[in-house]
């Protein structure tokens, strides 16, 4: 609409002006027509195209052109020339005050995202390191003794060159993690999707093992005790084309400090995982960890579908906080900017869960249960500290905020078959 008013705009001033022989701004609305219809051209060849980056571009160019040769129709007779240049002018600025206000606000917003998930990593990686039995949720178990090379190795020194790894675990199944320093104190693995690589294959010598993969982005690892009592790695490096040789010293945490009548409770976790429409190959999700602090409650629910052969790498569960009625029914709001003022009823009956608005569901009006069953989870849920109301009022905002937590439904299917109920 933008381009197409831009275009019978300079049209119309361009006949005014060649008739009043006003050659020059004839010819300036004339490219400002002809650039106006190539960018109409070029929106209508990418009206299925549903990210555009280009408009980034091309809006603020057609306002400004028009905006510029508005002002400029305006300085000179006839008048039917200058009213029509007014209108140029004005719909030029009114579009670039709206780029600037647009830009401003998206600006803004990225600002916030970005300190939210610098305060969520800061946060998830206190509560991994706080202690071991915390460090094991996220990666693991990290009980076996028989190598050097298991469990919670910290990078002691590392040849000149070497990607600068900070940590390395591994656990007791072998799959381990790759770790480096984001920031002061704060440590993160290197995989956007988290997940560990491997698992590594044990030589004859006592050395581990796994080859690369660049299909995962694993890069080739060995890792080989060392004469100190100590172990020594050799990670390559596929972009760089070199490898690097890590001194590593298994670290040992303390136990967990035992958390007396917290102020944050976890009321539980709530899924079902069904085919959508029954004996289809198409599974419906929904999934609700459940929290309340100081009589409010929080939630995090998840309801997804995909087919029962398809990996979901992207899977986003939605955040909802909200107060308790008379009737025990606790009605929440959604908190996520993408998806503002989604309501949802929850009810806790016995073991059973009541909830109707859920987001994603069909006839989603209609009530659902679900039993008590965690079809997927991830650690930062696990992580989730109920120690300290405002701690977890921060984690709550930040580590969950934006969470992405990928399945796979025979897995998913397997899990729930485990946790269902005996008839």
């Amino acid at each position: 609409m933008l381009f197409g008013g831009m275009l019978a705009l300079a049209l119309l001033l361009a006949i005014l002006d060649w008739l009043s022989h006003r050659r020059r701004m004839a010819f300036a609305a004339m490219g400002l027509a002809a650039l106006a219809a190539a960018l109409l051209a070029f929106e209508l060849a990418s009206v299925k195209t549903s990210i555009r980056v280009d408009l980034l571009l091309t809006v603020p160019l057609i306002a400004l052109a028009a905006a510029v040769v508005g002002v400029l129709a305006i300085l000179a007779p006839p008048f039917a020339a200058r009213a029509v240049g007014a209108l140029l002018a004005a719909a030029g600025a009114i579009t670039l005050g709206w780029c600037a206000w647009s830009l401003a606000v998206s600006t803004a917003r990225l600002n916030r995202i970005g300190l939210a998930f610098d305060e969520g990593r800061k946060l998830y990686w206190q509560e991994t390191i706080r202690c071991q039995a915390s460090f094991e949720k996220r990666f693991g178990p990290l009980q076996r003794r028989d190598s050097p090379c298991l469990g919670n190795l910290a990078v002691s020194s590392r040849s000149d060159g070497a990607y600068p790894y900070t940590r390395i675990v591994v656990n007791d199944g072998g799959q381990f993690d790759l770790l480096i320093l984001w920031a002061a104190n704060v440590e993160d693995t290197i995989r956007l999707i988290e997940g560990p690589f491997g698992p590594l294959k044990p030589r004859p010598d006592g050395s581990l093992y796994v080859e690369s993969d660049p299909s995962k982005r694993q890069p080739a690892v060995e890792l080989r005790p060392a004469s100190n009592g100590g172990c020594e790695a050799r990670i390559g490096n596929d972009y760089l084309k070199s490898v690097g040789t890590y001194r590593l010293r298994r670290i040992e945490l303390g136990s967990c400090p035992a958390t007396i009548d917290p102020p944050v409770h976890f009321l539980g976790a709530w899924g079902s995982l069904v085919a959508d429409p029954p004996g289809s190959a198409y599974l419906r999700l929904t999934q609700i960890w459940f929290w309340e602090s100081q009589g409010r409650g929080y939630a995090l629910i998840d309801a997804d579908n995909t087919r029962t052969n398809v990996h979901r790498f992207f899977n986003f569960p939605r955040r909802y906080t909200g107060t308790r009625d008379a009737q025990g029914a606790w009605h929440l709001r959604s908190v996520d900017e993408d998806n503002p003022g989604q309501t949802i009823s929850v009810t806790v009956a016995g073991e059973l869960m009541r909830l109707s608005g859920a987001p994603g569901l069909p006839r989603s009006s209609r009530e659902v249960t679900l039993h008590p069953a965690e079809v997927i989870t991830h650690p930062k849920i696990a992580l989730v500290p109920v120690r300290d109301a405002a701690l977890f009022e921060r984690y709550f905002n930040t580590v969950l905020f934006n969470l992405n937590i990928p399945w796979t439904p025979q897995q998913a299917l397997a899990q729930t078959e485990d946790a269902r109920p005996a008839q």
